[in-house]
C-alpha cells in the first residue's frame, strides 16, 4: 500500500505518526513546499515541494482550506483515493463538484468528520437511539482553548464545525430552521476571528455553539437536555455523565483519528462511506455560510 501525505503542518504531522503505525503502508510520500527537501526529527521520509508525480493508492490531505478543491481533484482524477481534512470545501457548489468527480472516476472522498469516530459520541449516539435519554430538548457546546491558531479559516470553521458534525451524527442529519453566527476577535491583531458563538434552530430542539482558540484554557465541555434528564459529555476528562451518574464505554477507548482512518481504507476497498458522509459533509458546509 502506497500512501501520500500533502502537507505536514500541525495536523499533518499527527497524521504521519498514525500512518506509520500500519502495517499494510509500505511507502509514504510527504509533499510539503515549507520543508522541501527536509528530513524532520522522527520522520524517515524525504519531504517533496511538489506532488504532480506521484503514483499512491491513497492520499492525505491536510493543506489550508482554500487548496483543497485543487489538490481533491487532483487525486481524484488520478485513480486514488482520497482522505481530506474537515473542511473539505468552504462552499457547497465546490462540496458537490469534488462528490461528482468521486462518483464518475470510483474512488472513495472521505472527509475526516473525527468526533463521528470517536467512542464517547458513538455511545451517546447509540443510547438516544435506543430511547434511553428520550427526545433531545436542547444543547449547549463548549470548545475553548489557547490556540492552535490557523490562518486559513475563522475559528467557527475551525472549531465549531466539529460541534456541528456531531449533532447532525447524532440527531439524523436535521437540517436547522434557523441559524445565527457571530463571529469576532478577541485578540484584535490576528488574522482570522479567533471566536464564535452560533444558536441553531432545529424542529424540536435548539443548540448553542461557544468556541474560541484564544481562550485561557482548554475547556471542552457539552451539555443535552433531555427528556429524562441532562447529559454531561466532559470532552476534556473523557467522562459522560447522565443525571449524576456516570455512563462507561463497555470497551477500552479507541483514537477517533486512528478510527477514521481504518474506516477510509476499509471505506475503499467496499466502495461505501461509512453513514451518510456525503450528506452530512453538504449540510454542515451550508450551515457556515
Amino acid at each position: 500500500m502506497k500512501v501520500a501525505l500533502i502537507g505536514f503542518g500541525y495536523w499533518g504531522k499527527i497524521i504521519y505518526k498514525n500512518l506509520k503505525n500500519i502495517n499494510e503502508i509500505k511507502e509514504i510520500k510527504i509533499c510539503d513546499p515549507l520543508f522541501a527537501g527536509q528530513k524532520i526529527d522522527g520522520v524517515d521520509e524525504v519531504i517533496d515541494s511538489n506532488y504532480y508525480d506521484y503514483d499512491v493508492d491513497y492520499v492525505f490531505v491536510v493543506v489550508p482550506a482554500k487548496c483543497h478543491k485543487s489538490v481533491v481533484e487532483h487525486f481524484l482524477r488520478n485513480d486514488t483515493h482520497v482522505f481530506c481534512e474537515k473542511p473539505l470545501c468552504l462552499n457547497v457548489d465546490d462540496v458537490n463538484y469534488l462528490y461528482q468527480i468521486s462518483k464518475s472516476t470510483g474512488k472513495i472522498l472521505f472527509v475526516d468528520w473525527i468526533f463521528t469516530f470517536n467512542d464517547q459520541i458513538n455511545l451517546i449516539k447509540q443510547h438516544y437511539e435506543i430511547g434511553t435519554f428520550g427526545e433531545i430538548k436542547s444543547i449547549e457546546m463548549n470548545r475553548l482553548n489557547f490556540g492552535p491558531i490557523r490562518y486559513d479559516v475563522n475559528a467557527c470553521w475551525d472549531l465549531a464545525s466539529h460541534d456541528v458534525s456531531i449533532v447532525q451524527y447524532i440527531f439524523d442529519n436535521q437540517y436547522p430552521n434557523k441559524i445565527d453566527w457571530i463571529n469576532y476577535k478577541r485578540n484584535h491583531l490576528g488574522n482570522q476571528d479567533d471566536t464564535s458563538v452560533g444558536v441553531l434552530q432545529y424542529d424540536k430542539f435548539d443548540c448553542i455553539i461557544n468556541v474560541s482558540w484564544q481562550y485561557g484554557s482548554k475547556f471542552r465541555k457539552c451539555v443535552f437536555e433531555f427528556e429524562k434528564g441532562f447529559l454531561i459529555w466532559d470532552d476534556g476528562n473523557k467522562k459522560i455523565t447522565f443525571n449524576g451518574k456516570q455512563i462507561d464505554l463497555l470497551k477500552k477507548e479507541t483514537s477517533p483519528l486512528e478510527n477514521s482512518i481504518k474506516q477510509f481504507i476499509k471505506s475503499s476497498s467496499s466502495g461505501n462511506l461509512p453513514y451518510n458522509q456525503k450528506s452530512l459533509t453538504e449540510n454542515i458546509t451550508k450551515i457556515f455560510l
